[in-house]
């Protein structure tokens, strides 16, 4: 009964967006160390998008002087499994990477409905090629297929293997 509609008069452009570049590979890391309530993670979610966790760390100190320490066996394989959500413990930080074949504007922002909507969101943001073509480019191999699916002895793209023939 209480509801007021409020009225938008003025639209601003999202200034706080992460630039990328087509064809980029990305890697976005997220340090958790504030929390609207006390010591929560964060469920990140990343539009239009699947990436791979590469490293996860613990943290010491306290803004602006945080240390990130890796813990033991906590860099992960570029093969690993994709995904498009994932859990950011409080007091912890990790990097993850995806690929930018998906030009536009992709919402990046946490799963829980009362961050999302009190601000912890930006996007993804494609740009021009004015913006790109000073960049260093990426020198990666041919990407394989994940290491867990292969275990019949060959790896490679379809376009990669010879086309036998059974006699």
């Amino acid at each position: 009964d209480n509801f007021k509609l409020e009225v938008v008069k003025d639209y601003k452009r999202n200034t706080n967006y992460i630039p990328v570049c087509f064809g980029d590979r990305v890697r976005i890391l997220f340090i958790n160390t504030a929390s609207f309530e006390a010591h929560e993670g964060h469920p990140m979610h990343l539009h239009g998008h699947d990436f791979v966790l590469r490293e996860l760390y613990n943290i010491t100190g306290a803004s602006p002087n945080i240390k990130l320490i890796p813990g033991d066996n906590q860099t992960f394989n570029v093969t690993g499994p994709k995904v498009d959500t994932i859990w950011v413990p409080f007091n912890q930080a990790l990097t993850f990477d995806f690929d930018a074949y998906n030009p536009g504007e992709h919402l990046f922002h946490c799963h829980n409905d009362f961050h999302l909507e009190n601000g912890m969101m930006t996007t993804i943001r494609y740009m021009d090629n004015d913006y790109c073509q000073d960049l260093p480019k990426f020198k990666g191999g041919e990407n394989k297929y994940p290491t867990q699916f292969c275990e019949m002895g060959n790896c490679a793209p379809p376009s990669k293997l010879s086309m036998k023939k059974e006699p």
